[in-house]
């Protein structure tokens, strides 16, 4: 039964991880958009995240948290988390996850 809930919970994790690069994927991409900033990206994040139709609503995405920055000529997109086991003893896992998108200009 342990190493089934053990099983479980890695699928949980793998889940959340995709997830999240999912929306920091998205975020980057729409705040590099012309005359977007970071709080777009930020937006479109968290809305890819916990939103109407998100994919990561409820207890797994509690502890995922989207920032994003103007990096240069990138929209920097860092998704982080902590991914708590259900067994008790085990440390949280801890994952950062990036996306760059290079930022629309005028022509």
């Amino acid at each position: 039964m342990v190493i089934l809930l053990a099983v479980a919970n890695l699928v949980v994790f793998q889940y959340v991880r995709g997830a999240t690069q999912l929306a920091v994927d998205n975020a980057a991409r729409h705040g590099s958009s012309l005359g977007r900033d970071a709080a777009a990206c930020v937006e479109r994040g968290e809305e890819t995240l916990r939103g109407p139709s998100g994919v990561l609503r409820g207890v797994a995405g509690d502890d995922v948290v989207v920032r994003c920055r103007i990096e240069g000529s990138f929209m920097v997109a860092v998704g982080e988390g902590v991914l708590r086991w259900w067994l008790p003893g085990i440390p949280d896992a801890r994952f950062v996850i990036e996306s760059r998108s290079v930022l629309e200009t005028a022509p």
